[in-house]
């Protein structure tokens, strides 16, 4: 059950469209290698923050499990301050799990975001990020960084993300790198677009489908030369 405790009013679900060019990544795919693994208590607190995440929400309720909902979608960069307006002091150290899913991407001081988290994670308690991250090549392209830049993306990579963790005394700090997993998705969505290039454009129109294609097909030479990566770190407190 979805005990959704911040809601923005104008967070209306994404249309495929805009949604095909926020996130290329499946979060059934993290449910299938992260929270299927994990065997939750029935009494256990748990916090998801992210947006458009349906299919872990789904999961949860198909196990039975409920969960505290923050979504993120407007002003993303007063985060921090929502956290301690919503959860306030009373949720100090009752958390046993929090799942962030792609949004601390959009978040400049994420040491502060990080420190807050710590605070409201119980002892023992476990994190875990879903999140873009610069990737590890030595040659960021030109238009990726003017991507990044219109984007508002303040990306870190997944190794420098682990030592902010560790510097914010989180401990157990495990990165996995799914760069192959993401290539193949966009093999896939590209070549679902161009199969249904017509029935697009007849829904839509030719200058979308374009743009689309267009940034996809960016996005998989940046994640083939390493300018970008997608993955998850888990930690505990």
């Amino acid at each position: 059950m979805d005990k959704s405790i911040f809601v923005p009013k104008n967070d209306d679900n994404y249309s495929y469209l805009i949604r095909i060019d926020y996130i290329d990544t499946d979060d059934a795919y993290f449910i299938n290698n992260e929270l299927s693994k994990i065997q939750f208590n029935k009494q256990a607190k748990i916090l998801i923050i992210g947006s458009h995440i349906e299919n872990i929400k789904s999961y949860f309720s198909s196990i039975k499990i409920t969960y505290d909902h923050i979504c993120c979608t407007n002003n993303i960069q007063n985060l921090n301050t929502n956290l301690k307006n919503i959860l306030l002091v009373r949720y100090i150290g009752e958390y046993n799990y929090i799942f962030i899913y792609n949004c601390v991407l959009y978040i400049k001081d994420k040491d502060d975001i990080l420190t807050t988290l710590y605070r409201y994670l119980g002892l023992n308690g476990k994190i875990a990020f879903v999140e873009h991250f610069l990737g590890i090549g030595s040659d960021l392209h030109d238009d990726f960084l003017t991507y990044i830049k219109d984007k508002n993306y303040h990306l870190y990579n997944i190794y420098s993300y682990a030592g902010l963790l560790d510097e914010c005394k989180f401990i157990n700090i495990k990165i996995k790198d799914n760069i192959s997993y993401i290539i193949n998705k966009l093999d896939n969505e590209i070549e679902l677009l161009e199969e249904n290039s017509q029935k697009f454009i007849d829904e839509y129109n030719e200058i979308k489908y374009n743009n689309i294609l267009s940034i996809w097909q960016k996005k998989k030479i940046w994640y083939t030369d390493r300018c970008m990566s997608w993955g998850f770190i888990t930690a505990e407190k």
